[in-house]
């Protein structure tokens, strides 16, 4: 509906849209303190050297999303790839990187399992990667039927993966344990058409689930025998999606993964959602503004404020024509010449070492593996090095033969230096003694992740806002070849003696802006 709605307004306006144009770089001044343009290719052009596009611009708006290209297991539309590197490339700042929000989530078909598809308790079982050896694992950490089955509902309310809510048996284990199974290199499923098997039974015990899922299916006449007529009856249209992408869930299994779904910081940005690169706008998930937890529809209703703001801002204030033509390409031309000499590189392959494809999956897997749900010290320490390495020598990763292939070059560059930046910022606060907090779990020499497996009770070291690196923004920069961070503190709310007449005047007369 939002984007009918956009895109609708869009042709309205007759804005006019450059299709098949992928932006690769942000084009800014010689000193890196303000935006000027862009360069893109036209991938519909045959000849490398008439693809490139230069775009001389007063103001960018970048609306392009979260990272969703830089995870192994992920949520994001196969089409969102994210832009953040190529803000990072240009010196812009991201801020509270550390934190972002996962869940368990189908891969075929890559859609949220949240609500409904786990209010109807469906069966979790898992596989070798042959498919053999099936396995109902979750049996294994659970000490009766009531606990299990709540844990599985609650998933459907609690859908991202919290910390808080592992120990006791809370609906997070479920994360956790889906996320070991996979590390032992097994597939793991939901099931639709079966209950899940307890003491060699497949039947659906009503009599043993606790009140407040009883009572939930109950009421909404959905204490049918199957997980199946369970959805059909409560939620049929859940059913539809899937079938709509050719999955029938009566006869399909959901092969699953804990997978990233939304980045809960960014870039960082002022009031007006101005970079500290001026001119810049990040909006919408690129932005930062977001923390640890992010309340549900709080991400759309941001964006929608943070456009309205900086457009209104760009209108009132970044009125200008772009620079003239002669002092822009003075001010550009450094960076265009770097870029069209990464170009000429990979297509003449050189340099490549590896196939086609190699960059994009080490670049997900150390992601996943190490700024997932579980984060290590010793660990993040090693992916951080690699990264580095990875992007210093980012060459050996890349050959391209067509123009589609250069500008795919250009979009992996941009999630290197991306994957080098997030890396940066959960090494700095696992370096400073952060602790468990969000949709991670930050683990010591002792593994508490194996500790709680153990032993449900375990209490895990949590995040209680009482150490410098955990009340205060982590902020990440990458200049001349190297990533910096810093602690900034939290923008407090400013006290302002504010009243009606004031504001009003003020707005009148158009100032503010400045006030």
């Amino acid at each position: 509906m939002m984007f009918i709605i956009l895109s609708g307004e869009v042709k309205k306006r007759k804005i006019r849209i450059l299709d098949n144009h992928y932006v690769v770089s942000l084009l800014t001044d010689k000193q890196r303190t303000k935006i000027m343009g862009a360069l893109a290719i036209n991938v519909t052009e045959k000849d490398p050297c008439k693809a490139f596009v230069i775009f001389n611009a007063t103001n960018v708006i970048l609306g392009t999303g979260g990272p969703g290209d830089m995870y192994e297991t992920s949520v994001y539309p196969e089409s969102q790839k994210g832009s953040i590197g190529m803000a990072f490339r240009a010196g812009a700042t991201g801020q509270n990187l550390t934190e972002s929000q996962f869940g368990i989530a189908s891969l075929k078909f890559r859609w949220n399992l949240s609500g409904s598809y786990q209010q109807v308790i469906p069966r979790y079982y898992s596989t070798d990667w042959k498919g053999g050896d099936p396995k109902e694992f979750l049996n294994d950490f659970f000490p009766d039927y009531m606990t299990i089955t709540r844990a599985i509902f609650l998933k459907g309310y609690q859908w991202p993966f919290d910390v808080r809510k592992i120990s006791g048996y809370g609906s997070s284990l479920i994360d956790l344990l889906v996320f070991k199974e996979r590390e032992k290199g097994r597939k793991v499923f939901i099931d639709f058409t079966r209950n899940l098997t307890w003491e060699g039974s497949p039947v659906f015990r009503t009599e043993m689930l606790d009140h407040e899922v009883h009572d939930y299916l109950a009421k909404s006449d959905s204490l049918k025998q199957t997980p199946i007529e369970r959805l059909q009856a409560l939620n049929s249209p859940a059913i539809s999606l899937y079938s709509d992408h050719g999955i029938d869930l009566a006869a399909e299994a959901l092969e699953i993964g804990v997978c990233a779904q939304h980045c809960n910081g960014g870039l960082k940005g002022n009031i007006w959602w101005e970079s500290d690169l001026r001119h810049l706008f990040p909006v919408g998930e690129i932005n930062g503004s977001h923390g640890v937890y992010r309340p549900g529809g709080s991400a759309l209703n941001s964006g929608q404020v943070g456009s309205h703001r900086a457009a209104f801002f760009i209108r009132k204030k970044y009125q200008k024509p772009p620079t003239e033509k002669s002092k822009f390409l003075d001010e550009t031309t450094f960076y265009i010449e770097q870029d069209l000499e990464k170009a000429a590189a990979w297509l003449s392959g050189e340099q490549s070492e590896y196939r086609k494809g190699t960059a994009m999956n080490m670049i997900r897997k150390r992601m996943s593996d190490n700024g997932s749900i579980l984060r290590s010290k010793t660990r993040i320490e090693v992916a951080a090095r690699e990264a580095r390495l990875m992007y210093r020598e980012f060459d050996k990763y890349c050959c391209a033969s067509s123009v589609k292939e250069m500008a795919d070059c250009f979009m992996q560059l941009n999630s290197c230096l991306a994957h080098l930046v997030y890396l940066e910022a959960i090494r700095t606060y696992l370096d400073n003694g952060g602790r468990s907090r969000g949709s991670f779990m930050a683990e010591g020499p002792e593994s508490e992740s194996n500790e709680i497996l153990k032993d449900p009770s375990f209490s895990i070291d949590l995040c209680t806002y009482d150490r410098e690196v955990e009340t205060k923004i982590i902020e990440a920069r990458y200049d001349k070849g190297a990533v910096y961070t810093r602690l900034v503190e939290v923008r407090g709310i400013p006290g302002q003696n504010l009243w009606f007449e004031k504001v009003w005047k003020e707005y009148l007369e158009d100032n503010f802006i400045d006030s």
